[in-house]
This record gives C-alpha cells, structure tokens and sequence, in this order.
C-alpha cells in the first residue's frame, strides 16, 4: 500500500525552502534609520557639526581629537593612516560604530540613497535600483562575506556617475561626487559600516559603551 503522506524528499525541500527563507530573512538590512541610531550619537554628532566654518571633515575630527584627547593634528595623523580596504569596524559586533555611521548617512547621503538606503532619494531624477542596498543578492553577499567594502569606500572617496533612463524614457547621467575633501575617513568607514548592518543584529536595548574600535587606530 503506497503512503499517502510527506514523502523525505518532501521535508528535504520543505526544509531547505525555510532555511532559506530565514537566510534571506537574516539578511535585511541595513538597519533602519530610528532603530539604528542612537540618540546620543545624534546629538554628538549635531554638536560637532555646528561650525559653520569648518568642513564636516575638519568640525568631526576636532570632535575626535576632543574625545580621545589629543591635538587636532595627531587625529588629522591618525585618520589618514587609516586603510582604505580594510574597515576598522565590524557592523555585525559594534552597534555603536553602526549607529555612528547611520547619522552620518543621515546626514550626507539620505537626499539621494533615500532614507531606507534603496536608491529612493528625493534629490535624485529617477529612483537607482543599483543603489539600492536592500537587494536579495546583496544583503546575502553582505551577511556572507561583508560585502564589497572597498569598493564601496573608494567609490564615497572618489565619486561615480551611471547611465539611468529618464523620466522621459530618455538616457541621463547621475552623478554622486566624491566625498573624499568633505568627509574623514574614518566617517566613510562608519557609513560602510552602517550599510553593512542587518536587522538580525539590532541590540533589543540601545548600546551604552563607547566604541572601542578606534582609540588606537593609525597608531604606529
């Protein structure tokens, strides 16, 4: 008499099909914006920004030179000896250095990325799927190997443009320009580490310690 009911082969796929909802599930990201920042971070960071005669490059690093206590020149020393493939933090073990970044992109990049990090922004012509950080196969390769972090860093240094069709249906050029002169390196770092959060890691309480991944960075 043959059996009527789940055959193994049944559950085999059933299985895999769960495991891999739940891989795509892990990988969301990256965090929300509310859930991501911290509000202390945000009020930090608003407070270093308030001179007007300094770049947002210069007004974070006097904030850092103040924090780790050292002079502006040795925190201007230490952020250029920072790599430029290699990120000081790791998203998935530092929300502090997540939070951080987050109110960086909130502050520099969420007019044209869009304030869910999908290529939505109000400043752009025509929303980019290409920057859109919410896409499956990137948020898997993000949760398996950390993403494309180089690349990401040279590209906020150096800027980029892309072809995109207009609203018109007529091919335009978008422009991001570099952020190399208006932004310290460690602040791009910190925006790459935010787009490397996933939801899967959000603290159920905010982090209260200070980030530890960069008291000693550039040291020689």
């Amino acid at each position: 008499m043959k059996s009527t009911g789940p055959t193994a082969e049944h559950w085999i796929l059933h299985g895999g099909g769960l495991a891999l909802l739940g891989l795509v599930a892990s990988c969301a990201g990256p965090q929300p914006l509310d859930r991501a920042i911290r509000p202390q971070d945000e009020r930090d960071y608003t407070a270093m920004m308030t001179d007007a005669a300094a770049t947002p490059a210069e007004a974070f690093l006097r904030g850092r030179a103040r924090e780790l206590g050292v002079t502006f020149g040795e925190a201007q020393r230490r952020d250029l000896a920072l790599s430029d493939s290699h990120n000081p933090f790791r998203a998935r073990h530092d929300p502090v250095a997540v939070s951080r970044g987050a109110v960086i992109y909130e502050h520099q990049c969420i007019a044209c990325h869009g304030k869910d990090a999908d290529g939505r922004g109000r400043a752009l012509p025509v929303p980019l799927e290409s920057i859109n950080f919410h896409r499956t196969g990137l948020r898997i390769d993000i949760t398996m190997h950390g993403g494309a972090v180089e690349k990401w860093f040279k590209t906020i240094e150096n800027g980029a443009s892309v072809e995109a069709d207009g609203a018109d249906g007529n091919p335009i050029t978008i422009t991001m320009p570099g952020f190399k002169d208006r932004l310290a390196r460690e602040q791009v770092w910190l925006v790459v580490t935010y787009l490397q959060s996933l939801n899967a890691d959000i603290p159920r309480t905010a982090p209260s310690a200070p980030s530890d991944a960069g008291d000693d960075r550039g040291k020689q």
